[in-house]
């Protein structure tokens, strides 16, 4: 009887294991599909996504559970010599410098086949394949295999593990089975002698090449008296049941499910609750005072938040009409007394008049009820000007979704780009090609705002279109910093729903914004209601 219950718990178990070995392979070519079969560009915007999204999904199968023998997933960049780690789980130093050591020897590498590794003095089943500049693999503890089986057996029954072919024996470390024993159990006996008892040995072969061996000791008496008081042991056990589930609901389940509830109000965004204080034992009453304490300080913190986040986007603001405003209303100035000076009065009527229009955008911009229809009509008369001031030199277009303009947008951000689209790429021996585009689009799967502005100028130099791309930008920037103030902008008001791009492109110069309509959408209702 106690023999097969062992033999039906064996069994269990390790159906279980060869599912979750099989299911690990599979894992292993859904993750490679996440990786391109090429090498990688040098370009940042590139790899950075990808990268992201294969950490997550490793990250994604490392949470899953596999009960005790949990597999490790990894992914080796054999080309430049590192590990993409996800955020749930790394290998410790020495199994990092141990399997990436295996994997510089491509030669003892079989594709797609479970293979029996030793890194670092320990037994290793690993599952690898190779796509583009990466191997992609699982790998499994001998060991953690090992104690799945302890873990699950209620008998006094020792678990080995035989290697392929009889080429090494593990076992537990608190095991009973000595050296001594080992030549017995691989020659295939059914029963050895383990610490003066006689022990059952049963069998267990594996697909995979390795053999799980069950060591069952002969002691029944001990079993033989529980069965005749087991009645008695029922109705105790059941009364220690019912009076450890009474206490542990009052004392422990009650005041965790209000802990729990309160941290959800605070998570949907309810900073005004507050728990209830002297209800239970003093330690809740503390946790519950602590609570409060940290929702109060939460809002404070918020409320500060917004507001200097507030004051940071109006000096931004402020600064760009600064270094803009007087050099540009001189400009114009001239202009029109040139224009005055030739009699021509059309075009001081048409330079008064976009000049009136922009400078009343300029001033009277207002951050917080500003909306996309400004910055596109400031960035009209903005080209209409400097039409007049060149005349024959300059030609643009515009390909705007007029259902996006009533939209709310920080304000200087298109008419911002159009400036330096004029200010270095218009040369004097050469007409420059502006195009605008403000477009709704579809990013796989997500709708996106996307604004473009294309011209034919000098391309900027690498170092310059480096800096502004960079995810974590310089600080110190002194040069362009009418770029760097329109990513500093967009990045403290959407985060990491926005992309910022600069790219120098065989006619020109190419400025790229691209913008999660969701969260667009949430800002104007969010600022239409205040």
């Amino acid at each position: 009887m106690v023999l097969d219950n062992v033999s039906a718990n064996t069994t269990r178990v390790l159906d279980s294991i060869t599912k979750s070995m099989v299911e690990s392979e599979r894992s292993v070519e859904v993750l490679s599909s996440f990786v391109p079969s090429s090498s990688f560009s040098e370009d940042s915007s590139v790899w950075y996504f990808f990268y992201k999204d294969l950490q997550t999904n490793i990250g994604l199968l490392e949470s899953k559970n596999y009960q005790d023998a949990t597999p490790h997933f990894f992914s080796y960049n054999y080309v430049q010599k590192y590990f993409l780690r996800s955020n749930t789980h790394s290998f410790n130093v020495y199994e990092e410098k141990a399997l990436s050591s295996w994997l510089s020897t491509p030669e003892g590498i079989i594709p797609c086949a479970w293979q029996d590794v030793i890194l670092n003095d320990s037994h290793c089943y690993i599952y690898v394949l190779k796509k583009g500049d990466f191997y992609l693999g699982v790998l499994l503890s001998a060991r953690s295999i090992l104690d799945k089986f302890v873990r699950s057996s209620s008998e006094e029954t020792e678990f080995v593990l035989i290697g392929r072919d009889n080429a090494y024996l593990i076992t537990t470390p608190k095991s009973e089975i000595t050296p001594e024993m080992y030549d017995s159990i691989f020659q295939g006996d059914e029963r050895i002698i383990v610490n003066k008892n006689n022990a059952t040995i049963q069998s267990f072969p594996t697909k995979y090449g390795f053999t799980i061996k069950t060591v069952t000791p002969s002691i029944v008496s001990a079993k033989e008296l529980l069965v005749n008081k087991a009645p008695l042991i029922i109705l105790l056990s059941g009364i220690i049941i019912f009076i450890f589930y009474f206490l542990t609901l009052k004392k422990c389940v009650k005041p965790l499910l209000l802990l729990q509830y309160a941290f959800f109000r605070v998570s949907a965004g309810d900073l005004s609750f507050r728990m209830r204080e002297n209800m239970f034992t003093n330690e809740y009453n503390e946790v519950a005072k602590a609570f409060n304490t940290m929702v109060r300080e939460i809002k404070d913190l918020r409320l500060n938040y917004y507001e200097e986040k507030l004051l940071q986007q109006k000096a931004e603001n402020r600064f760009l009409r600064a270094i803009s405003y007087p050099h540009f209303l001189l400009n114009n100035l001239n202009l029109i007394n040139n224009f005055a000076y030739e009699n021509n009065e059309k075009g001081i009527h048409d330079v008064v008049l976009n000049l009136s229009k922009y400078l009343r955008y300029f001033i009277t911009a207002d951050f917080e009820k500003h909306t996309l229809r400004n910055d596109v009509e400031s960035a009209k008369s903005y080209l209409n000007l400097n039409s007049l001031a060149y005349p024959g030199k300059l030609r643009y277009s515009f390909d705007v979704d007029e259902s996006l303009l009533d939209l709310f947008f920080p304000p200087l951000i298109i008419s911002t780009i159009v400036e330096n689209c004029i200010k270095h790429g218009l040369v004097s021996d050469t007409v420059l090609d502006i195009a605008i585009s403000l477009k709704k689009t579809n990013d796989n799967g997500k709708e996106v705002l996307l604004f473009t502005c294309s011209n034919s100028g000098p391309t900027f130099p690498e170092d310059i279109v480096s800096s502004i791309n960079n995810r974590e930008m310089s600080g110190n920037i002194t040069t362009h910093i009418g770029l760097a103030s329109i990513k500093s902008t967009l990045n403290s008001q959407y985060s990491d729903h926005v992309i910022f791009r600069l790219d120098n492109t065989d006619t020109g110069v190419k400025v790229t914004i691209q913008l999660d309509f969701d969260v667009l959408k949430e800002n104007h209702e969010n600022t239409a209601i205040r």
